[in-house]
């Protein structure tokens, strides 16, 4: 089994046993390589106002 704990739970006559994944969402995101492409500028435009309010 994967990891070093386990969390146990009871069903019915059976004890499932789920390996403990922690830092699921660092790890994935540690395996992502930066993107090379940069972010896009964008014009900061004042709100526009609605003539039917």
């Amino acid at each position: 089994m994967e990891g070093t704990e386990v969390s146990i739970r009871k069903e019915g006559d059976s004890l499932i046993l789920t390996p403990v994944r922690k830092n699921r969402l660092l790890d994935l995101l540690a395996s992502w390589k930066p993107l090379k492409e940069g972010v896009p500028e964008v014009e900061d435009t004042p709100p526009q106002v609605r003539a039917d309010l």
